[in-house]
């Protein structure tokens, strides 16, 4: 059962090249993510943009 309260913390021993790749992957992670962020602010702004020139 995961996250009981009856669960052991694991300790993972890694060598320095997997803890190198972990980093790497960490960072295209957010990376990835805010590079979705902004294209959805990008996006909002435009389509918010679009609406307020036909307004006028």
């Amino acid at each position: 059962m995961l996250g009981g309260e009856d669960t052991l913390p694991i300790t993972l021993r890694l060598s320095e090249p997997v803890i190198k790749e972990l980093e790497l992957l960490m960072q295209q992670l957010q990376l990835d993510d805010m590079g979705l962020l902004v294209d959805r602010l990008l996006r909002d702004t435009l389509f918010d943009e679009e609406f307020d020139g036909d307004e006028d």
